[in-house]
């Protein structure tokens, strides 16, 4: 992320390592499985939709836009 320019200060970094793993993982360790599971930049639910993911989103160099992120939120709304 560095390389794109995406800073992330360690409570950004602390939040999205603890945003990937899951509930009922209390080590300090992250599993391929939950990389794989919850790494996904476009969450469906609103409430997994945070403004770190957005950020990372926007500057990762894919070309997502302010305007993809909306249609998705529009989209995932319709879905659920």
């Amino acid at each position: 992320m560095l390389e794109r320019g995406i800073l992330l200060s360690d409570e950004e970094l602390q939040s999205l390592f603890d945003m990937l793993k899951f509930k009922d993982n209390q080590s300090e360790n992250l599993s391929k499985l939950e990389i794989y599971a919850n790494a996904h930049l476009f969450q469906l639910l609103p409430e997994n939709q945070t403004p770190l993911l957005k950020k990372i989103a926007l500057g990762c160099g894919a070309g997502i836009t302010e305007q993809d992120l909306l249609h998705f939120s529009n989209f995932a709304e319709k879905v659920l």
